[in-house]
């Protein structure tokens, strides 16, 4: 099952299902010992044992076929059905592609009075309004689209895997989702309203549906960092299963958790991070998930804890601000840069050819333009991500122990704006160098505190560098999250990380703030 773990060493038995980590107290669950399997080597006091769930796949999926909900499909569908998919799911970026040149062609039109450079500086400023525009005119005809493609709205049901329902299904889904997921704010939240997604376009933490027809998410429902949504579900023998999620107001979801096919979440629910909600359940209201198999919890109301606030949905006007700002820096001081780092040693040999050098030296000219760029690259990122940071926010450690209004508050969307831009800008450096000295370098300078020797992967989440502070010879495996803050009723709050020498924090694990190891 998601989020669950294979020890080294395990044997499991054909016809079995592993759900997570923990040793789960029904008759039907088989320890390690009981399959067969080599157990691992634990402390007495945490010893630790995978689950392993006694279930036959093929009665399920014979079960599926009987049911009236399976498609009678017959073959499987023809080559020429599969390349009309694959045709069809790059329409969006087709559309929006047409959508930015037909723009540009028209700003230049209108300023051909104005020099080159004016022109090139006008298509800069209205590069959001055309982007906008061109995400809206895509999701009105993806919708048009997706409405013949399937006659009307998606319903639950169940198919053969490439059958030609499957196909279109499919199609819809994918066409949604590259329209969708073009850039996450305001515009994309209302190119999926558009699209029929049934989401709160003031709710910045949406999370990213799967098929709008068969998920329905209420208002103020926050979504963290890698959250699934699953409207899909494969069994074998070629078969597949589309089915609705549902998730009531003002429910929050922690980073990584996985929402399963047919599950209907309640309102005021708190899923946890690296949380599995089981497919086919119904979370009651005011309950907590914890861990995989989840375990639930529901709160008795007697606590200390401040209630009085809820989750609130972003003003119109910080999102559009947000936008707007956003597109401009990723466009100015992140895209063109890159652009000319990759475009300088082109330039530089055909400098060097019109200047009657031979190919070899112009060759050599090109690459040392290539180094010297990659360089500047680095260094704009670097004193770009502090500057802007420091601009921002300053030291996140004199909002430890402090709490923000709200998501509806502009220290929140100083938060926003800050984490959005620094994490564009250094991405894609860290990302492509990939170099543990460089990485640490660049979260030293934001403010972390690291040791020496700790290797850190470049796709590491870390918002608050200022909080956090990582001892010798430490691994941080790719993916993993460093959280330096939560949401709590409605208030963003912030929280120190102590990370100790020697300390091993693998791939996708998430460390919430507060947390001394």
């Amino acid at each position: 099952k998601a989020l669950s773990i294979v020890p080294a060493g395990c044997k499991v038995p054909m016809n079995t299902v592993i759900a997570g980590n923990e040793q789960m107290p029904y008759d039907d669950v088989l320890t390690l010992e009981q399959c067969g399997a080599t157990a691992m080597s634990h402390n007495s006091t945490e010893t630790l044992m995978n689950s392993v769930k006694k279930y036959t796949c093929d009665e399920e999926a014979q079960e599926l076929q009987h049911t009236g909900h399976m498609a009678n499909e017959g073959k499987d569908s023809s080559v020429i059905l599969h390349l009309a998919y694959l045709a069809t799911i790059q329409i969006p970026g087709i559309l929006f592609m047409l959508s930015l040149l037909g723009g540009y062609i028209v700003i230049i039109d209108v300023s051909h009075d104005y020099d080159f450079f004016s022109s090139i500086l006008f298509c800069l400023i209205l590069d959001p309004i055309m982007c906008a525009l061109g995400q809206v005119f895509v999701a009105f005809s993806i919708s048009l689209i997706r409405f013949i493609l399937n006659g009307g709205k998606a319903e639950p049901r169940s198919t053969k895997l490439y059958s030609k329902d499957f196909l279109c299904h499919w199609a819809r889904s994918k066409m949604f989702q590259y329209t969708a997921f073009i850039e996450e704010s305001i515009v994309s939240r209302c190119a999926r309203r558009i699209m029929g997604d049934d989401i709160d376009i003031h709710c910045s933490f949406t999370p990213m549906t799967e098929e709008p027809d068969l998920t329905r998410i209420g208002k103020n429902v926050f979504a963290a960092n890698g959250v699934k949504l699953r409207n899909s579900c494969y069994y074998p023998g070629g078969i597949v299963r589309f089915g609705r999620v549902d998730i009531d107001d003002s429910s929050m979801l922690l980073d990584r958790s996985v929402v399963g096919i047919g599950a209907v979440i309640e309102s005021n629910v708190l899923v946890a991070s690296l949380t599995t909600v089981k497919q086919d359940t119904t979370v009651p209201s005011r309950s907590l998930l914890l861990g995989n198999p989840a375990m639930q919890l529901i709160k008795n109301g007697n606590t200390d804890v401040d209630e009085t606030h809820q989750i609130q949905g972003e003003p119109l006007i910080q999102a559009l601000l947000f936008y707007f700002l956003s597109s401009n820096y990723d466009l100015l001081f992140v895209s063109i840069p890159v652009l000319a780092t990759f475009y300088s040693p082109a330039y530089a040999f055909w400098f060097a050819q019109q200047s009657d050098y031979d190919f070899i030296v112009s060759a050599g000219i090109s690459f040392a333009t290539l180094f010297v760029a990659f360089v500047a690259l680095a260094i704009w990122v670097l004193l770009i991500s502090l500057g802007l940071k420091w601009l921002l926010i300053g030291n996140f450690r004199s909002l430890d122990g402090g709490k923000l209004a709200g998501v509806n508050s502009w220290a929140f969307f100083r938060w926003e704006l800050a984490n959005h831009c620094v994490h564009s800008s250094c991405s894609i450096l860290l990302q492509a160098i990939d170099e543990f000295w460089l990485t640490a370098i660049f979260w030293k300078m934001m403010g972390a505190s690291i040791g020496k020797r700790s290797l850190i992967d470049p796709n590491v989440l870390m918002f608050e560098a200022d909080l956090v502070e990582i001892g010798d010879d430490c691994r941080i495996e790719e993916e993993a999250t460093l959280l330096g803050h939560k949401f709590s009723n409605g208030r963003l709050e912030f929280g120190p990380i102590k990370i100790p020498s020697r300390t091993f924090i693998g791939a996708r694990a998430v460390v919430l703030p507060g947390c001394v190891i």
